[in-house]
């Protein structure tokens, strides 16, 4: 029989991102009654995605409202992002 190890916990690093609203609203649904966090979450679908990504496969920048919900704004894109001026920081 094998010995129990006690695991170790991973060495974390906070990083402050952006994410669209919709996709915030679909991820907090699907972890709804889960013992989950968002952050398990988006950890757990980066390492998928990580590990099923192909050699030289490119991934197309996340388009603002594409929802597999929504397939009718599947065109839309990111016109409507306003630009950051020089000297000029988001609070």
């Amino acid at each position: 029989m094998r010995k129990f190890r006690i695991p170790a916990i991973p060495s974390t690093t906070s990083k402050s991102i952006r994410f669209p609203n919709s996709l915030i609203e679909e991820v907090e649904a699907a972890i709804v009654g889960k013992d989950s966090t968002f952050s398990a979450f988006v950890i757990g679908a980066t390492r998928w995605a990580l590990d099923n990504l192909d050699d030289g496969e490119t991934m197309p920048f996340y388009e603002k409202g594409r929802s597999r919900h929504n397939p009718e704004q599947a065109g839309q894109g990111l016109s409507d992002i306003k630009e950051e001026e020089p000297g000029q920081k988001e609070l």
